[in-house]
């Protein structure tokens, strides 16, 4: 803070104001004319100066993004309070403050850009020095940084731990429409931040203002949409419904607000499982007499030496096996004992957040949020792959599997 001649001005009020809440923050400068404001929130600010004996100093059209530090020095002119100084325009973007290396995804961008099955952290590709994880790799995570694992990675969520720490991965992803901005730091890591050295992601949830706003979307996808693969005989089964619907709100204006956000998926999608050998209706009561005489069957056992096998193939069948073999294990219904399915899988999703942020004084505030993700899933065959199982094997019996992931924090 200094006059026009370059003279340190102490004991200025300065006083900053979030252009969507009202929310205000006071300070005066030190005797060597600084300032400093710390834990603000995202968002859109102006900044006034007043001194005894100088004019007041008004600019507006600050933008402060996720885990910046912002230097805006102000020159004051020799004059009366009651005239104003009003300069519109943003602070500079160039971080002199820190060595800290990284990219902000702000609101325009992941609102406007294509994103597939609505993944925020798709943008994260677009940075430097971020890359695509290998193929066999099984964090689940969804970019490796600067060359190290992608399990070496530090997730947030407003500053917030947002990490598995069995398997170092993301917990949540919030949807995009319930993302303010987000931010990866790609090098050199401040004092702050520690326990890993692969990327730290921090998201920002979006917050109320003193303006109702919101949006409702639905995105889908039909098989009757879908073109035919050439080497198929029709078009695989895939349904995709992805909707929803986002609010934010003053609950007491500039003081108390609230967003939410919500969330839903449905998906049908066919599982292709290849030519499978299943048991034909006489071996599935033991009967495997149709393998003789090139295939006799092995009785493990058989106490006579000179009697090994099983009598005509004729294997006692356990009732609790032909129980599980009647519920679980098809006919076939191709030649030699095959079996061909297209059956369908059913996957969902619903993912509520909500964020709470209320200002109690100039110096005390309050902020939460919660971030609820159940995703339950049926598969009528279960299907693993990879080059662990040696390709693609189904193992023959459907499953369901409901998983909920939760954070939260309160600051």
């Amino acid at each position: 803070m200094k006059d026009t001649t370059g003279a340190v001005v102490a004991g200025a009020k300065v006083t900053v104001t979030n252009s969507s809440t009202n929310v205000t923050h006071q300070t005066t400068s030190s005797k060597d004319g600084d300032y400093l404001f710390t834990l603000l929130p995202i968002g859109t600010y102006q900044i006034a100066v007043e001194a005894a004996g100088f004019e007041k100093y008004l600019q507006t059209g600050i933008t402060l993004e996720i885990n910046q530090k912002a230097r805006l020095d102000v020159a004051l002119k020799v004059g009366s309070t009651s005239q104003v100084v009003e300069v519109e325009g943003n602070v500079t973007q160039v971080d002199t403050v820190s060595a800290t290396l990284g990219k902000v995804e702000n609101n325009t961008r992941i609102e406007n850009l294509p994103l597939a099955a609505r993944d925020t952290m798709q943008l994260g590709l677009l940075q430097a020095g971020v890359f695509a994880p290998d193929q066999d790799d099984g964090s689940s995570n969804p970019f490796s940084v600067s060359g190290q694992r992608s399990e070496s990675m530090t997730f947030l969520i407003d500053g917030s731990d947002n990490n598995d720490f069995l398997g170092n991965n993301m917990v949540v992803d919030p949807n995009p429409d319930a993302v303010d901005e987000f931010k990866i730091i790609t090098n050199n890591y401040e004092a702050e931040y520690g326990r890993t050295s692969g990327g730290i992601v921090n998201q920002v949830i979006k917050s109320g203002t003193n303006q109702i706003h919101g949006d409702v979307f639905e995105y889908f996808r039909n098989t009757a949409l879908d073109a035919s693969d050439y080497f198929l005989q029709q078009v695989p089964i895939f349904r995709y419904n992805l909707f929803g619907a986002t609010i934010g709100f003053p609950i007491i204006k500039d003081k108390m607000f609230l967003f939410a956000s919500y969330q839903g998926a449905r998906r049908g999608e066919g599982q292709n499982t290849g030519l499978q050998t299943v048991l034909s209706p006489a071996e599935r009561n033991g009967d495997f007499s149709a393998l003789l005489p090139g295939l006799p069957l092995i009785n493990p056992a058989s106490t006579n030496p000179n009697q090994p096998y099983f009598p005509n193939n004729q294997v006692p069948v356990d009732p609790v096996m032909k129980n599980y073999i009647n519920q679980f294990m098809p006919l076939p219904n191709a030649p030699n004992n095959g079996f061909v399915a297209d059956p369908v899988a059913s996957l969902s999703e619903d993912q509520f957040v909500l964020r709470y942020d209320y200002t109690f004084s100039n110096k005390d505030s309050l902020s939460a949020f919660y971030i609820l993700d159940d995703q339950p899933q049926t598969y009528p065959l279960q299907i693993l792959s990879g080059a662990a199982y040696g390709g693609t094997v189904p193992v023959g019996s459907g499953f369901s599997n409901s998983q909920r992931f939760q954070a939260g924090s309160v600051s």
